[in-house]
């Protein structure tokens, strides 16, 4: 969201009447090294390179339509599709039913998963 709210100031304004339209790629990592930080309260996870290495990556077109008053952002998703080629296990953690308590978000504790499947992507298709 951040990256939409800022995308003028980021890529400047490109009307959607003169093609090609802005293309934006964003990539979220579906395998991930995940951390829990209870003392903070942070849940981090962070995409890696090598075995762990799969991602969700959606190309959208963004640009602004003069034909409408006000002049109205056109964004919409093009393409959304795997890359990598890393592989992780389901492991529950957080607020998920089947977690054990050791993976729980708990004040206070700290834990972290070295490969395992980010929870809070869906499916990528």
């Amino acid at each position: 969201n951040w990256a939409f709210e800022h995308m003028e100031e980021l890529c400047g304004n490109k009307p959607c009447d003169e093609p090609p339209p802005f293309e934006v790629y964003f990539t979220l990592p579906t395998c991930a090294e995940i951390t829990w930080n209870g003392t903070l309260g942070k849940l981090t996870v962070r995409g890696h390179p090598g075995p762990c290495d799969r991602r969700c990556t959606e190309k959208w077109m963004w640009c602004r339509d003069y034909s409408t008053t006000p002049p109205r952002i056109q964004k919409r998703i093009l393409e959304r599709y795997v890359s990598g080629s890393g592989t992780c296990e389901r492991i529950p953690y957080g607020n998920e039913p089947d977690a054990p308590e050791s993976l729980k978000y708990l004040p206070g504790t700290y834990w972290r998963l070295d490969c395992a499947k980010n929870l809070s992507m869906g499916d990528c298709f």
